[in-house]
């Protein structure tokens, strides 16, 4: 747990605890999970007084022991009783600054995102994306989320190693809400329509991917949505697929009688401007040379 290898640690049985005494100044713990595992509790060995910590269900977690128990407890134990917990590494802070690489992550946006980027997978938000995020979100300090239509997990080692670059990714450019990871499997293909029928075969159907994407639409009410180029930068399927998806959802996300269950909870939204990359019509060019005062 201490070793500092963000990719291995020990996986603990279930009802696992750990305690410890805390060091002097000692503030924040630090925890990294290798999968979301959801709430677990905090209690003070002198008082018997107990909290809850987790409830966002984020892979990188920041305990403010302080705001838990305002007096500084000298003894805590970490109950973890929502199965066996896979924690990688745990790292506790002193009150102060917190070093940059320290995830402080936000919950995803609500009631509206200035920006929504829709990327097929962790790595497409920086690679063909380029600086919009350092400069809309790091820069300019907007309202940006980051929707990942892929669960990045069939890799045969480290399957969950994908989603830990991609928050280290998002933290370093600026992004600071939590970006929504899709549930839907990782294929590679060189048509659309390869990557539809991948999807079938999966038991996916193209409504079930395109209510995803309507449901995303209205639960972040963005004023701009952002997305791949429609042939899929280099001819991948599900760049093409993703994009292709985005177009049509605009106008389901605005009709209150398309995918119900949505409306409902978020209610209906007509996305103002959708941007996709390489389009040419009504092109912007941003200056990625600028530099930024931000970094």
């Amino acid at each position: 747990l201490f070793d500092g290898d963000t990719k291995h640690g020990p996986k603990g049985q279930d009802h696992a605890s750990i305690t410890f005494r805390l060091p002097e100044d000692c503030r924040y713990a630090y925890l990294i999970f290798d999968t979301e595992y959801g709430p677990f509790t905090v209690t003070n060995a002198e008082t018997g007084e107990v909290q809850t910590a987790g409830t966002d269900n984020f892979l990188h977690t920041l305990v403010d022991l302080q705001a838990l128990f305002p007096d500084r407890p000298e003894t805590v134990t970490f109950h973890f009783d929502n199965g066996p917990v896979p924690l990688l590494e745990l790292t506790l802070l002193e009150d102060g600054p917190l070093p940059s690489w320290v995830q402080q992550w936000l919950p995803p946006v609500e009631n509206g995102a200035d920006l929504v980027l829709f990327s097929t997978h962790a790595d497409d938000e920086q690679l063909f994306f380029a600086g919009v995020l350092p400069y809309y979100a790091g820069q300019l300090g907007y309202r940006v989320q980051v929707v990942y239509l892929t669960n990045h997990r069939n890799l045969s080692e480290d399957p969950n190693i994908r989603c830990h670059e991609a928050l280290d990714g998002l933290w370093a450019v600026g992004v600071r809400h939590y970006p929504v990871f899709g549930s839907f499997g990782d294929y590679y293909s060189r048509r659309e329509q390869d990557a539809i029928n991948q999807y079938a075969q999966a038991g996916v159907s193209q409504d079930t991917l395109l209510e995803f994407v309507v449901t995303q639409l209205r639960r972040f009410r963005p004023l701009v949505a952002l997305g791949h180029d429609l042939n899929g930068e280099y001819g991948h399927g599900a760049h093409c697929l993703y994009a292709d998806l985005l177009t049509q959802a605009l106008d389901a996300a605005a009709d209150g009688s398309r995918f119900e269950a949505s409306a409902a909870q978020y209610g209906p939204w007509q996305t103002p401007k959708l941007y996709l990359h390489l389009y040419e019509e009504n092109q912007i060019t941003l200056d990625w040379d600028q530099p930024l005062s931000a970094f």
